[in-house]
């Protein structure tokens, strides 16, 4: 069987498409790497550099491109006078407009690239066996090029709505309205137990994408085509450079301001970026060390006379930082009101794990809350590295000055009749 052109157009046309639509749709579109913008007056300059559009392609820029922004500028003036719409992509060349008016307009344009793409270097091929004089001709490569283009507004694709509200993306989402979605979740991961909440949190998320994933589809165009495979619209299709701030005068002269705005462009971060990105800074605390402070292990351990407790620490405790730390209360469940017990003494153990609590008596009524401070003026304090308390296991540390308190609540009913027996 002999192969003609159109079937290896199939073999390495399917290779390709895959590739866009996992790009399009896994990755988005962005800048890679370089495409630094520059401006000599109103010739707009593109460095070298590449990029991912929206359909997936890849827009290799390997040598300076450079526009001039004028042109835009007059066509800009002609559609906000007669209210037609944007134009499109292609080579304009540098055009005098003589003086400025004396009436200027704000404007502002982004820089875009798009794909462009020619056929090259034609060779014979067989498309009809009745070609007895196998005189046509098809091209055997296609040259991947990339213009540059200034557009008025642009198209923005942000999936996962409901993700994007639970994380406080998109507050006015239906999902981050009360009883939405994202807020239910929300209220679920709050109310979980600290050593609970990171895994009730990827489930609410995992829940909430799955929800989003059955919605996403492509755009619906007039017709369909090979672009309806890809996510989004026209006019998210190129990939945004920057954006310009302009001023036109009434005779279409442009001046183009200094400052360059490249934040309007996004940046594809490689994969292992975004690992390491993901691992600094786990606690939102600013600070390393202040992951390494000593937490609360387990619960209090009571003597059988109730006049001495102990607690473990997960880092040793620096000497004589818990002197001061801990606090004893009794609440009565008969009215009497609150009693603030005395301590007559706090050790740390030799290894600085274990802290003991030694009181005057044994508590006054039967609810008894324990408090060791990890902020305030005289917290319970990490040996090395010396940073303050930081709360229950699980429980994410405050700042590096500050801490997290533990407050650790148990009932011992036998507490308040031994106490109404002595009255």
């Amino acid at each position: 069987m002999l192969l003609g052109a159109e079937d290896f157009h199939v073999m390495l046309g399917n290779p390709r498409g895959k590739m866009r639509l996992h790009q399009a749709w896994l990755h988005g579109s962005g800048v890679v790497w370089g495409l630094r913008v520059t401006k000599d007056d109103t010739i707009i300059k593109v460095s070298e550099g590449l990029a991912i559009d929206g359909h997936g392609r890849e827009l290799r820029v390997e040598a300076q491109l450079c526009r001039d922004l004028q042109p835009w500028a007059k066509d800009w003036l002609g559609r906000h006078r007669a209210g037609s719409g944007p134009g499109g992509c292609g080579c304009s060349s540098s055009e005098s407009s003589g003086d400025c008016g004396s009436q200027t307009h704000d404007a502002s344009a982004y820089v875009v690239l798009r794909a462009e793409f020619c056929l090259d270097r034609m060779v014979p091929a067989l498309a009809d066996p009745c070609d007895t004089a196998r005189e046509h001709n098809e091209a055997s490569r296609v040259v991947e090029t990339a213009c540059l283009d200034f557009v008025e507004e642009i198209g923005e694709w942000e999936p996962y709505e409901r993700l994007r509200a639970l994380f406080g993306l998109k507050q006015d989402s239906e999902h981050a309205a009360p009883g939405g979605a994202a807020t239910r979740a929300a209220e679920r991961i709050a109310a979980a137990r600290p050593d609970q909440r990171a895994k009730v949190l990827l489930d609410e998320a995992r829940c909430l994408a799955a929800a989003d994933v059955c919605e996403l589809e492509p755009p619906i165009e007039t017709g369909r085509s090979q672009l309806d495979l890809f996510p989004v619209e026209p006019s998210a299709v190129p990939v945004v450079l920057a954006r310009l701030e302009l001023k036109v005068s009434d005779d279409g002269c442009a001046d183009v301001a200094d400052k360059i705005d490249i934040c309007a462009r996004r940046a594809i971060l490689p994969t292992r970026t975004i690992q390491d990105l993901l691992c600094g800074d786990v606690f939102g605390a600013g600070s390393a060390a202040v992951g390494r402070g000593p937490h609360l292990d387990g619960d209090l351990l009571w003597a059988p006379d109730m006049k001495q407790f102990q607690f473990r620490l997960t880092k040793p405790a620096a000497p004589g930082s818990a002197e001061r730390a801990v606090e004893v209360s009794a609440l009565s469940r008969r009215g009497l009101g609150w009693a603030r017990e005395q301590i007559r003494q706090i050790r740390l153990a030799d290894d600085g794990l274990t802290v003991y609590v030694d009181l005057e008596h044994a508590p006054s009524y039967a609810i008894v809350r324990v408090i060791i401070r990890g902020t305030g003026r005289t917290p319970l304090y990490g040996k090395d590295p010396q940073v303050p308390f930081a709360g229950r296991a699980g429980e994410p540390p405050g700042l590096p000055d500050d801490g997290r308190d533990a407050v650790i609540t148990q009932v011992f009913a036998q507490l308040e009749s031994t106490v109404e027996e002595e009255k």
